[in-house]
C-alpha cells in the first residue's frame, strides 16, 4: 500500500519556520543579519587568490538575497543599506579608494537581488494563503481538486480528493487505469467515455460515478473539470452521495404517491360507478314524475366520473395542462353520449397550466355545457358541430363552447330548476371569473377567469 503523504504547500516547509515577510520583526531581524554576513564575506573571510577579485562581491550578494527572502522587500533593502553604512564606516576607519568601485557595482546588484528575493517571498506567501484557503473550502464543501494531463492518461488528486475516496493520499499522479479500479465496474466505461470526449473535444467535463470504499459500500462522486491550455483538465471532485440519496428518497416517495393516487382514482371511480348503478336502479322504480330529475342526476354523476377519471391521472405537482385535459374530456363525453350521429368536435385550446381544483371546476362546467348541447341543440338524427376554444389574454383566459344548433329558447335555463345554470355560475365564481350565455343561434357559453391566482407553474414546466 502506498505510504500516506501530506501535500507540501508552495515554498516547501522552510517558510513555515519564518515569520510573515510583511511583519516588522522579519524585516528588522533579516536586515542586520544579511548585512553582517555580506560584510563578513567581503572582508572577514580569506578566499583563494585563484577565485579572482570579483568572487567575494558575488558571494556577498547571497546573504542580501537571503535577507530579502526572509524579510521581504523591506528586509532585503534594509540589508543593502546597512551593508552600505558598514562599508562607509570602514572607509572612514581605513581610508582607501580601492573599495569605491566595489561599492558602485555591489550596491545596484544587491538592491536588485534583494528586491527580487523579497518579491519572490511575497509571491510565495500569497500562494500559500491561496493554497490554504482552497484546502479549507474543499473541506467545507466536501470536495477535492484534481488535474489530468494532456492525453488523459494520468490524474493527480489532492489529499482532500483522496479523502473522499477513503484512500491514503499519494503525491505522484496515478494512471487513469488505476483510478478506474477504485470505481464500480459498471461506472467505469461511462466515465472513460466522458474523459475521452472532454480531452478530445476540449469541452468541460461533468461525470457521476460510484467509488468503492475500502470498508465496503459505495459513495457517489462527481468529477467536474474544464480544459486547460496544456491540453489537460482541471477541476473538483464533489461528494454527491447525500444528494443522490435524497433524489432516490424523492423518487421513492413520488412512486409511492403515484401508487396512492392510482388507488385513490380507482376507488373514486368505483364509488361513482356504485352511485350510477344506484341511480339507475332508483330510476326504474321511481314514479314517472321523478324520472327526469333522476335522469339529470345520473348525467351529472356520469360527468363527474369522467372529470375525475381524466383529471387526477393527468395532474403533475398539483397542476393540469388544459390543452391535453379539456380535449380528452370533451371527446370522452361525446363518446359516452347515446346521441347518434355524434356531432363533430373542433378544438382550439391554448396551452395553460391550471391548479387541479380549478381545472376540476372548468371540467364540470364543460361537461354541463356539452350535455345540454347534446340534448337540445339539434333535432333527433341530425349531426352538428361543436367548437371548444380556450384563448389566453395577458391577464385572463376564456373558455368558449359553441354549437351550430337551433339556439336556446327564450327564458331557457340549464337542467331542471336551473341547476345546470347554477353549476355554471358557481364554477365561474369560484374561479373569480364571469359567465356569459348567448342564446344564438349559434348558442355560446363563455367563462372568463383571471390567470393570476388560477394559473400554476410546477417545477419543470414553463408558463403557459
Amino acid at each position: 500500500m502506498p505510504r500516506p503523504v501530506s501535500e507540501a504547500p508552495p515554498g516547501g516547509m522552510l517558510l513555515s519556520w519564518l515569520p510573515p515577510a510583511s511583519s516588522r520583526a522579519a524585516a528588522w531581524a533579516a536586515a542586520p543579519v544579511g548585512a553582517g554576513l555580506a560584510l563578513l564575506l567581503l572582508h572577514g573571510v580569506p578566499l583563494p587568490a585563484a577565485l579572482g577579485p570579483g568572487f567575494a562581491p558575488a558571494l556577498a550578494i547571497l546573504p542580501l538575497a537571503a535577507a530579502g527572502l526572509a524579510g521581504g522587500v523591506s528586509g532585503g533593502a534594509g540589508a543593502v543599506l546597512l551593508m552600505l553604512l558598514g562599508e562607509a564606516l570602514l572607509l572612514l576607519l581605513s581610508p582607501g579608494m580601492a573599495r569605491l568601485p566595489l561599492l558602485a557595482g555591489l550596491l545596484p546588484a544587491g538592491l536588485l537581488v534583494a528586491g527580487l528575493a523579497g518579491l519572490l517571498r511575497q509571491r510565495l506567501e500569497a500562494e500559500r494563503r491561496l493554497h490554504a484557503r482552497q484546502r479549507r473550502l474543499e473541506a467545507l464543501a466536501g470536495a477535492g481538486s484534481w488535474q489530468s494531463f494532456s492525453g488523459g492518461g494520468a490524474l493527480r488528486l489532492s489529499p482532500s480528493a483522496w479523502a473522499l475516496l477513503q484512500r491514503p493520499a499519494e503525491a505522484a499522479p496515478i494512471s487513469t487505469g488505476r483510478f478506474h479500479t477504485l470505481l464500480c465496474p459498471e461506472d467505469v466505461e461511462p466515465l472513460r467515455e466522458a474523459l475521452r470526449r472532454a480531452h478530445g473535444g476540449r469541452t468541460p467535463l461533468r461525470a457521476e460515478f460510484r467509488a468503492l470504499l475500502p470498508g465496503g459500500g459505495t459513495r457517489w462522486l462527481e468529477l467536474v473539470g474544464e480544459p486547460q491550455p496544456d491540453g489537460g483538465q482541471r477541476g473538483v471532485l464533489l461528494d454527491i452521495d447525500a444528494r443522490k440519496q435524497a433524489r432516490q428518497d424523492c423518487d421513492t416517495a413520488l412512486a409511492r404517491q403515484e401508487t396512492l393516487n392510482r388507488e385513490l382514482v380507482h376507488r373514486v371511480r368505483n364509488t361513482f360507478q356504485l352511485m350510477i348503478s344506484l341511480l339507475r336502479l332508483q330510476q326504474r322504480q321511481a314514479v314517472p314524475a321523478a324520472v327526469p330529475a333522476l335522469e339529470a342526476a345520473l348525467h351529472r354523476v356520469q360527468s363527474m366520473a369522467l372529470v375525475h377519471a381524466d383529471l387526477y391521472p393527468a395532474a403533475v405537482d398539483g397542476a393540469v395542462r388544459l390543452e391535453a385535459y379539456l380535449p380528452g374530456l370533451a371527446q370522452a363525453v361525446l363518446a359516452g353520449s347515446p346521441r347518434r350521429p355524434a356531432p363533430a368536435l373542433r378544438l382550439e385550446v391554448a396551452p395553460l397550466l391550471l391548479a387541479t381544483d380549478h381545472a376540476l371546476l372548468l371540467g364540470l362546467a364543460l361537461c354541463e355545457g356539452l350535455d345540454n348541447a347534446l340534448r337540445h341543440a339539434w333535432p333527433e338524427g341530425e349531426a352538428g358541430t361543436l367548437s371548444l376554444r380556450l384563448t389566453l389574454g395577458e391577464s385572463e383566459a376564456e373558455l368558449l363552447l359553441e354549437d351550430d344548433g337551433r339556439g336556446l329558447p327564450a327564458r331557457f335555463t340549464f337542467g331542471e330548476g336551473g341547476l345546470g345554470l347554477l353549476l355554471l355560475q358557481s364554477s365561474a365564481q369560484q374561479l373569480a371569473g364571469s359567465l356569459a350565455l348567448e342564446a344564438g343561434p349559434p348558442s355560446r357559453i363563455r367563462i372568463r377567469f383571471p390567470r393570476a391566482g388560477n394559473e400554476k407553474t410546477p417545477p419543470g414546466y414553463g408558463r403557459g
